[in-house]
Formats: structure tokens, C-alpha cells, sequence
């Protein structure tokens, strides 16, 4: 039988990130019922309680949940918050959400997801180096709002990029609208072994093409399958609050076959019937 959905970075239908799959997951968690194990093991969201916060780092509670706070809109500013343990990163993909706002003389500098086989007490440097830079053996995927092409290959004040070893020199694409613009924004970042993918944006619909992709071996990178996975953030002169919202390790890409999506189709369906 031809496998439809091996893989979430190269098709552009990917089941595991459509509408479908998501109602699948939510009725998982409701019934316990469905035949559909590989599914079933749903989103793990990740408590930020949990997580070792170094520098400026914080948990704020607002209502209903609490938030991952890395820098307060003020000057010289550098957080981290990363897993006390180190995770298994051969095969991952994550989602999260995330916000910077209260901009103050155009606002500063940006923040980094980041994988990384140094210490879970880990601290870049501060500013343009957006609480990443410095870190060695490392990969950081950057979400950065000031220009910095005097010193680095930045060439505008917001965009993406995948760096590594603490260094930012890896590739780069724009993005707008602002990054520090206040609103909520959507980060897909996935990972199936011999590249990178980075999906970006202002909605809760998965782009179907990575704004950003690149072709690296983490383990090499890292020294280990393993690494401390999380956060960095950086403010200098100019600077802004920088929140990460909700933090969501997804189930890892499964291989579905026509027949078996038709069945979970139909599973759906009937599901659908016996709530009416």
C-alpha cells in the first residue's frame, strides 16, 4: 500500500498538523475510545514551572495559566529557561507560541529556541546576542528584531535564522509583519534527522511550506543524541518584554497509509453521530 504521510517537512498536505488530525487528538483525550494508538498520545504541553530559569527568566501567572516571561521591557536584559534534563533530539518536532511587546526606542533584540549540550544553568550574552550568544555546542533557531548587519550577517531587523556553536552566522529569511508588534505569534519547528524546518506565523494555521530549512545533523552538532532544550532572550539600549505564551512538544510524524486515513475518517464521523 503507498504511504500517503511519511514525513511533516517535504509534503505539502501533512496530516499530523491538519484540521482533522487535531479534532482526532481533542477526541482522544475526550473519549479514550478510539482505536488509534499512535495518535492518542497527544500534545505534551510543557510546564514552565519545571524548566531551570537563569538571568532575568521568570514564570508569571496570568489568568487561567502562566507564562514563560524571559525579559522585562527594560534595559540589559539576558534570560534562559531550559529542560533540567537533556531530551532526546533525533527525530522532534515542537510547537510554541509566543509575544514581545512594550517596545522602547524601537525595541530589542529578539529571542532563541535553543538546543544544546552545555548546562541546563546556561546564559549567552546579553543584547545582540539575545541571551544565545556564546553558548557552544549549540543550535539556535532566532526570532530577532534589531538590524545587526554591522557585525554579523543580520540584513534587516526581523527575521529568522538557524545558528550554531553561540555564533550567528547561519542562514536567515524576513519575515513581517514585526515580531514586536504585541501580538501572539505561532512557531512550528521541526526535525526528522537530517534537516531543520521553521514555520512562523500570526495564526494557529501551520503554513504549509517552512519559511527557513536546513540541512544539519544535531547529533554531530551536539555530541549526543540528548540535549537541554528552551529558551534565550536579550535586551541592550532598546528593549522590549519577551514572553513565551504556551510550549507544546508534538507527537513525532507517523506513517499513514490511504486506507488507514479513510478509516480515521470515517472513525471521526461516526464519532460526530454519537455526540449529536
Amino acid at each position: 500500500m503507498t504511504a500517503l504521510f511519511k514525513t511533516r517537512l517535504k509534503l505539502e498536505t501533512d496530516f499530523t498538523s491538519s484540521k482533522l488530525y487535531r479534532q482526532l487528538l481533542t477526541l482522544c483525550f475526550l473519549a479514550g475510545t478510539l482505536a488509534i494508538s499512535p495518535f492518542c498520545a497527544g500534545e505534551e504541553v510543557i510546564t514552565f514551572s519545571d524548566l531551570k530559569l537563569n538571568g532575568s527568566a521568570t514564570t508569571v501567572s496570568i489568568p487561567n495559566t502562566i507564562i514563560l516571561r524571559l525579559t522585562e521591557a527594560k534595559p540589559n536584559q539576558t534570560g534562559s529557561a531550559f529542560s533540567q534534563t537533556k531530551v532526546d533530539i533525533r527525530d522532534f518536532s515542537t510547537f510554541f507560541t509566543f509575544r514581545i511587546s512594550e517596545s522602547k526606542y524601537q525595541g530589542g533584540d529578539g529571542l532563541v529556541f535553543v538546543l544544546h549540550s552545555d548546562k541546563s544553568t546556561a546564559l549567552g550574552e546579553k543584547s545582540n546576542g539575545l541571551g544565545y550568544g556564546g553558548i557552544p555546542s549549540s543550535v539556535g533557531i532566532e526570532f530577532d528584531t534589531w538590524d545587526n548587519t554591522a557585525w554579523r550577517n543580520d540584513y534587516d531587523q526581523n527575521h529568522v535564522g538557524i545558528n550554531l556553536h553561540g555564533r550567528f552566522q547561519g542562514p536567515r529569511a524576513s519575515i513581517t509583519p514585526s515580531f514586536k508588534n504585541g501580538s501572539l505569534w505561532y512557531v512550528w519547528i521541526d526535525y526528522n534527522g537530517h534537516e531543520l524546518a521553521v514555520r512562523v506565523s500570526q495564526t494557529s494555521d501551520r503554513p504549509k511550506q517552512p519559511q527557513l530549512s536546513y540541512s544539519l545533523n544535531l547529533q554531530d552538532i551536539l555530541g549526543s543524541t540528548k540535549a537541554f532544550v528552551g529558551f534565550t532572550a536579550a535586551t541592550g539600549g532598546a528593549y522590549a518584554k519577551h514572553e513565551i505564551i504556551s510550549w507544546n512538544a508534538l507527537p513525532p510524524a507517523v506513517t499513514v497509509t490511504l486506507e488507514e486515513y479513510e478509516a480515521l475518517k470515517q472513525k471521526y464521523a461516526d464519532c460526530q453521530k454519537k455526540g449529536k
